[in-house]
């Protein structure tokens, strides 16, 4: 399958990265806010509980069928960007 990219805008609640899949897949997300950390995890992530994804990097997950990957910040308006390639 083809790889695919994307960018996201987030903000103080939850949000979906890039939707509900029914096969697994590898995602690469990186935070491109310069000043700002971001947090990711399940459809419940805060600031609190979310993993801290720091300013200017990456992380590489594999997500299951199914789940879905979200993100919020401190601030509206924050960009990731991703990149998400099915296994």
């Amino acid at each position: 399958m083809p790889i695919a990219t994307g960018q996201t805008s987030i903000g103080l609640t939850p949000t979906a990265i890039d939707g509900i899949s029914q096969m697994p897949f590898r995602i690469l997300l990186q935070n491109m806010d310069q000043t700002t950390e971001c947090y990711i995890g399940g459809p419940d992530v805060t600031i609190a509980n979310g993993y801290r994804l720091d300013k200017a990097t990456a992380v590489e997950l594999v997500v299951n069928p199914l789940d879905a990957l979200y993100a919020t910040s401190v601030k509206n308006g924050h960009k990731i960007c991703w990149l998400r390639e099915f296994l």
